[in-house]
C-alpha cells in the first residue's frame, strides 16, 4: 500500500468515502514511501526530493501532451521504489502540498500548474468544452486525472479543501487547484459594469463532492475579469 507523510507533517486528512472520492491530505512537508513493489510516482523534473535517485520519464506522452509541455511536467523524474524507500520534499516557506488519492475509475479536474506530480497508475486526459460559461474559469481545455492513484498539487500557501458544496463559500475561480468530475459552479458577483470587467470573477459550487482551492494571494490569482476573458480567446490551454 502507498503511505505518505510522517504523521506531524500531515496537516489535515478529509475522507470523502462517502461521495466516492477517495481521501484528501495536507502536508507541510511531503514524505513519499511506497511498501510494494513495483510502483513508481512521477514529479516534476524540478523538484529534488532527498532519499532515493530518480531516473528521466515521459509518461502518457499523448496525453495532455502540450499542456504539460507548457507547464514543465512533460518530463518527469520518476521514482521506482522498493519496500522501505522514500523521496521526502522540503516545501519552500509557506507551500503545501496537497494529496488526492484517487479511487479506481474516479476522475478529479485539475489546474496543470499546480500538478507536483502523480502515480503511474493513474491516467491523465484532456477534455474540451467550448461553452461561453467555461470563460468564468478561464478555460476549454481541462485536465483529468482518473484513479486509482495519488495526485499531489502544490499550493503557494494555506489550501482550503471543501467536501460539500455548502462547505465553501464564494471564490475566486484562479484559486482552484482541483475537483471532483461533474462538479458544477455557477457565477457570483456585483452587476455594476465596471465590476463586471475590472473585478474578480468569483464562483461558488452549486453541487460537488470535493474542490481544492489555493490560498487566497497566491501568485497565479489575475487581475480582473477583462484579463481572464481575453486570456481565454488567446491562450486556451
Amino acid at each position: 500500500m502507498h503511505k505518505s507523510g510522517q504523521m506531524n507533517n500531515l496537516l489535515a486528512e478529509y475522507d470523502l468515502r462517502k461521495a466516492g472520492a477517495g481521501f484528501v491530505r495536507v502536508f507541510n512537508t511531503y514524505r513519499v514511501e511506497l511498501q510494494r513493489r513495483q510502483c513508481a510516482f512521477h514529479f516534476r523534473r524540478r523538484c529534488q526530493p532527498i532519499g532515493h535517485p530518480p531516473s528521466v520519464a515521459v509518461p502518457q506522452p499523448n496525453r495532455c501532451t502540450f499542456a504539460r509541455l507548457l507547464n514543465g511536467i512533460l518530463l518527469t523524474n520518476r521514482y521506482s521504489f522498493d519496500g522501505g524507500e522514500f523521496v521526502q520534499f522540503n516545501l519552500p516557506q509557506g507551500h503545501h502540498v496537497v494529496e488526492w488519492d484517487v479511487p479506481r475509475g474516479v476522475s478529479i479536474v485539475f489546474s496543470m500548474p499546480h500538478l507536483l506530480g502523480f502515480e503511474e497508475s493513474v491516467s491523465l486526459s484532456t477534455t474540451v468544452n467550448l461553452a461561453i460559461s467555461n470563460l468564468a474559469l478561464d478555460k476549454a481545455f481541462f485536465h483529468i486525472a482518473t484513479g486509482p492513484g495519488i495526485v499531489a498539487f502544490e499550493c503557494h500557501g494555506n489550501p482550503d479543501i471543501a467536501m460539500a458544496a455548502d462547505d465553501i463559500p464564494s471564490f475566486s475561480s484562479s484559486r482552484l487547484v482541483a475537483w471532483t468530475k461533474g462538479s458544477q459552479f455557477y457565477l457570483v458577483g456585483s452587476k455594476k459594469v465596471r465590476d463586471i470587467y475590472l473585478s474578480y470573477l468569483y464562483l461558488a459550487a452549486k453541487n460537488t463532492s470535493g474542490v481544492v482551492l489555493d490560498a487566497d494571494m497566491g501568485k497565479n490569482h489575475e487581475t480582473s475579469s477583462l484579463w481572464h476573458m481575453l486570456r481565454s480567446f488567446y491562450w486556451r490551454w
